[in-house]
């Protein structure tokens, strides 16, 4: 995609890909209609000062490290919703 840069970094004898997202892509919750909305990082994040702040000013929340390729992708600030952009995914493929 376009707006995402990729940075592979070797740390400690291991790579490291390193994800830029844009935050706050989504203007508001579809179940309350607040603009009160987080991305959610997924995966191992590397922290860094800007992440931090990023989180403090609620504009991001960190999901888990482990991704299931069905993740929700934001998160409402005031009523606790989580939701996916389809959009933004191809479908899933499923197993047979």
């Amino acid at each position: 995609m376009a707006d995402r840069k990729y940075e592979a970094r070797e740390r400690e004898g291991r790579a490291r890909l390193r994800i830029e997202v844009p935050y706050g892509t989504s203007s508001q919750c579809p179940a309350c209609g607040s603009a009160g909305v987080a991305r959610i990082l997924m995966g191992l994040v590397h922290s860094d000062e800007r992440l931090q702040k990023e989180i403090e000013e609620k504009k991001v929340i960190l999901g888990g490290c482990i991704m299931t390729g069905d993740d929700p992708d934001y998160f409402c600030n005031d009523c606790k919703h989580r939701w996916r952009d389809e959009s933004k995914h191809g479908k899933l493929a499923t197993a047979k």
